[in-house]
């Protein structure tokens, strides 16, 4: 009996140990593509607004530098630049979309007494395989709750980092 017992817990160890090692896999490619979808949309605001500061053409407007004509004061430039970049980071909000369609995981049935553990925000700055790391320990008890794991990996970011990742659609997530 105590064989038997001894032969579960190891198939249990190694079960557990498989299913960390794949949660690491999936985590290191979801960082991997995060870190280049945030590295191309930073290349494409930093272009388009190297484009405003240089006062290239846009919409019909005059460049900045060489308008001179009246019907367009500094106060009216300082609102079409922030009204820019506003649309560049996606101010916008969603009108007309249900709410459960902005869900990455619309089916989420939430643990008994669960209590969401506080994270340290990254930001796109920091290291994230760190955070990623210390996102896992801190969900440890949920492992193998994936739906819980994508739900709550949305409160552990901020600025770039959520607006990447909060403009995932369904499809782009495995759970």
């Amino acid at each position: 009996m105590d064989k038997r017992l001894e032969k579960l817990e190891q198939m249990q160890k190694d079960m557990q140990e498989q299913m960390q090692s794949q949660m690491q896999e999936q985590l290191a490619k979801i960082q991997q593509e995060m870190e280049e979808q945030m590295m191309e949309s930073q290349r494409e605001m930093m272009i388009q607004l190297s484009q405003l500061l240089v006062g290239r053409m846009d919409k019909g407007k005059i460049p900045m530098e060489n308008n001179k004509d009246p019907q367009y004061p500094p106060e009216e430039r300082c609102k079409w630049l922030e009204e820019k970049v506003q649309a560049m980071e996606g101010i916008d909000r969603h009108h007309g979309i249900d709410a459960k369609d902005l869900s990455l995981v619309p089916d989420l049935v939430l643990p008994y007494k669960f209590k969401m553990p506080e994270f340290k925000k990254y930001n796109g700055t920091s290291c994230p395989e760190a955070h990623i790391t210390m996102f896992y320990r801190r969900m440890t008890w949920y492992v193998n709750n994936d739906q819980l794991l994508i739900h709550c990996f949305q409160d552990s970011s901020v600025g770039l980092a959520a607006k990447w990742y909060n403009q995932l659609s369904r499809n782009r997530i495995s759970s």
